[in-house]
């Protein structure tokens, strides 16, 4: 429905440092032979999430598109969707009197 209203996800602020040391992740990657990293990347954009990601390393950046080259079993991605929290990182909060956010209120 979302993509018919031409309405996108962003991910912002998506990956939390700790998740690459998570076992699921650290055995899918040596499943597919890809890097924790790719992994993610392969997981959100394949639930059609846009991603930012930044790097000033040119070989990082490859590493990076390569997240493309593999597709991911049904019961792995399931896998990677058991690790959801429902926890967010980033929340508005007031911060000497102004409202200081990083997202916006609406989200």
């Amino acid at each position: 429905y979302i993509i018919k209203l031409y309405l996108f996800f962003l991910a912002f602020n998506t990956v939390d440092p700790e998740i690459f040391n998570e076992p699921i992740i650290k055995n899918l990657a040596e499943k597919y032979k890809k890097t924790e990293a790719q992994i993610i990347l392969n997981f959100e954009l394949s639930r059609g999430v846009s991603l930012l990601t930044r790097s000033l390393k040119t070989d990082r950046m490859i590493e990076s598109l390569k997240c493309k080259d593999f597709v991911m079993e049904e019961k792995d991605v399931e896998l990677i969707l058991s690790l959801n929290k429902n926890l967010r990182k980033v929340d508005p909060k007031e911060e000497d009197g102004e409202l200081f956010r990083m997202t916006p209120l609406f989200d």
